[in-house]
């Protein structure tokens, strides 16, 4: 299982760069942000905090 898995999963499709997963983390504040995709792999993705907990 990888990050770009379940961002695939999540999603439900290959996803493109800018999209964001939301919801995750214990309290739900975290989201990961998909910042470079390359032949339909995630290489690269942005943890941010959406809420302070």
């Amino acid at each position: 299982d990888t990050i770009g898995g379940y961002i695939f999963g999540a999603l439900g499709r290959v996803p493109d760069p800018g999209d964001t997963v939301d919801g995750l983390g214990d309290d739900e504040t975290i989201a990961l942000q998909v910042e470079e995709i390359e032949d339909r792999r995630v290489i690269r993705v942005r943890l941010i905090r959406t809420a302070t907990p």
